[in-house]
């Protein structure tokens, strides 16, 4: 049995808000782990609040979980953080989050139909929209700065697995890279 409780964090200059569990005292300095949540808390942690909403004692992990999963179920599914009136650092309504077994960004068959829907309703990638909102120029300054609150690659400097290199080549076919070095820019 332990003891643990149920948290929100308040982003108070984005209005943005984070549902998290924890298996210990509400005052052992635990913050979170929500990775969208977590970069924006330790570059500001005096913009944030945390309240408990629900403590419970003397209680198993599963019926932690459940109440975690219950107020996660109170959030509309366009609140979430890949959401259309996001209110959340909250990626999904599972406890485990959104790198758990449970992402369906991790089922093959969702990947493609995904990529297919995008293909067929013409939807630009990443690269795409980027380079729509600022302009070719200061996209590619962008991808090449590693600034990601620029839109640069937010893992830059970082080594790279070889398998991590071919998905890079064949997600972008050289096309973002190449079309950068070639105006030299």
């Amino acid at each position: 049995m332990i003891n643990g409780f149920i948290y929100e964090w308040i982003d108070l200059s984005t209005g943005l808000k984070y549902i998290g569990r924890h298996e210990g005292s509400v005052d052992d300095g635990y913050v979170g782990s929500g990775t969208s949540f977590i970069v924006e808390y330790e570059s500001r942690p005096n913009d944030f609040v945390r309240n408990l909403i629900w403590e419970g004692k003397n209680i198993t992990v599963e019926e932690l979980i459940r109440q975690e999963e219950y107020f996660l179920s109170l959030i509309p599914d366009d609140e979430f953080y890949f959401g259309k009136n996001r209110k959340y650092y909250n990626k999904v309504k599972n406890s485990s989050g959104f790198t758990s077994m449970h992402n369906p960004m991790k089922v093959d068959s969702i990947v493609e139909q995904m990529k297919e829907t995008r293909k067929r309703l013409k939807l630009n990638n990443t690269w795409q929209n980027t380079v729509k909102k600022y302009g070719y120029e200061a996209a590619c300054r962008m991808n090449a700065s590693g600034d990601k609150s620029l839109g640069g690659k937010a893992n830059k400097g970082k080594p790279k697995t070889e398998e991590h290199k071919k998905k890079i080549a064949q997600n972008h076919k050289g096309g973002r890279k190449k079309a950068c070095k070639e105006s030299n820019i």
